[in-house]
């Protein structure tokens, strides 16, 4: 079975938690470790899992319908579309969408809480975003990571999927309404996969908070030591992780989605078009649950 459903991101809106509800599902095969849940085999990322060994990630089960990849690199991947489309012109896509202003901090968090921007402020890192992307900065495989901003930018990501796959083949599901009421995403997913359960709890599935490092930069340097051992041999990628959250143990505090009501500001003036029109285009779920930024 080639894979025909594509659950494309965006990154921190509900992705992970998705996965681990299709796994117990028979009627979907997905990426047995955590660490293949998005091998980005279809995108410009530098580890990404190869054509070669990608049938081999997925879980072997008979009565599944449909074969699933979970890479949120792909709604920004320019040329991600085309290639799915290029491999299973027939497949299935589904994108959750989260308040961009939201998604944009909670993704800046979990960079700095990773390990993987030194960075901590919010408003530095979108400062220098725009020198990252002519620099090609980035440690952890996929540069776009560091593009806060521009991949908050919905429409045009969306767009390039509908142009490619058309409007029935892509469902678009609003992370808040998601947070609020999963049993109306459950039917929804279901009614677009032609499946007859799927049994959905957001809170069942949701990761915990992740803890900010008392020194990003000390986390930065010790994130890139574990790297340079994994890739020489010396531990796998499940050590690596271990060690990271041993030493963000001692070494942090939780971690706040709080930012300064400038930024903030800032940001939904440089979002508010984004926003509008998920708001006018699907006034049910989008119209409902985001609220309107102020330009």
């Amino acid at each position: 079975m080639k894979t025909n459903l594509f659950i494309i991101g965006a990154a921190k809106s509900g992705t992970s938690s998705l996965w681990a509800a299709f796994s117990e599902n028979m009627n979907f095969q997905t990426p047995v470790l955590f660490v293949n849940k998005e091998p980005a085999t279809f995108s410009d990322k530098r580890n990404r899992v190869s054509f070669g060994e990608y049938p081999n990630i997925f879980q072997n089960k008979d009565t599944a319908k449909y074969r699933c990849d979970f890479s949120t690199q792909y709604i920004s991947d320019p040329q991600a579309a085309s290639r799915i489309y290029e491999y299973n012109e027939g497949a299935k896509i589904i994108c959750v969408l989260r308040d961009p202003v939201n998604r944009l901090i909670s993704l800046h968090g979990w960079m700095v809480a990773n390990g993987y921007e030194f960075i901590s402020s919010l408003k530095c890192a979108l400062a220098v975003e725009r020198i990252r992307k002519k620099l090609g900065f980035s440690i952890v495989e996929y540069e776009r990571n560091y593009y806060y901003l521009e991949s908050s930018k919905y429409r045009s990501q969306i767009e390039k999927y509908i142009s490619v796959f058309g409007e029935e083949n892509i469902l678009i599901i609003c992370f808040e309404e998601m947070l609020a009421d999963s049993s109306v995403i459950s039917e929804r997913i279901c009614k677009f996969l032609g499946v007859s359960e799927f049994d959905f709890n957001l809170e069942k599935y949701r990761e915990n908070t992740g803890r900010l490092p008392s020194y990003p930069i000390r986390a930065f340097l010790y994130r890139l030591y574990l790297r340079g051992k994994v890739k020489a041999g010396l531990i796998d990628f499940s050590e690596s992780e271990r060690r990271f959250k041993s030493y963000l143990t001692l070494n942090s505090s939780p971690l706040s989605d709080q930012v300064d009501s400038k930024v903030r500001c800032k940001l939904e003036k440089e979002l508010v078009a984004e926003v509008d029109f998920f708001r006018q285009a699907y006034p049910a779920t989008f119209g409902r649950y985001w609220n309107e930024y102020s330009s």
